[in-house]
């Protein structure tokens, strides 16, 4: 006669795979919001230039011209800040991805493993191996 062994868990257990899966996640989102702020931040300087260029050779204009274009690039120079400062603090994030490139695929594996270990702790059986146990 068998038994399973029911493991319960404790209200403040920390669920490994699941926090895996969030860490990898995170360094995901961290990659590409990185790309995304450094083609913001292109997209941005571009605005810049064509605003600059448009004061220095284009016509003359009158001063509520102008304050819209001062307006507007005041408003540019404020979204590629907001994504030069943000990448300032996502770039140690991001050089130690550079020098471990495989870490997502490493986590991912480890997630694999810690899964592995809980679904077979799920599905423990004992025999007990004499009759001690019983009442």
């Amino acid at each position: 006669m068998g038994y399973t062994m029911i493991m319960k868990k404790a209200d403040n257990n920390l669920d490994a795979v699941d926090r895996l899966k969030d860490f990898n996640v995170y360094l995901r989102d961290v990659r590409a919001r990185y790309e995304g702020n450094l083609e913001v931040i292109r997209l941005r300087e571009q605005d810049t230039q064509d605003i600059l260029h448009e004061i220095e050779l284009g016509p003359k204009r009158q001063s509520r011209q102008c304050g819209a274009l001062y307006k507007k690039l005041r408003e540019i120079c404020k979204e590629r800040r907001a994504a030069k400062m943000e990448n300032e603090q996502l770039e140690p994030i991001m050089q130690w991805l550079r020098d471990n490139p495989n870490m997502i695929g490493v986590i991912g594996q480890l997630q694999g493993s810690v899964r592995a270990i809980r679904e077979k702790q799920a599905s423990r059986v004992y025999t007990p191996r004499g009759d001690a146990a019983e009442l």
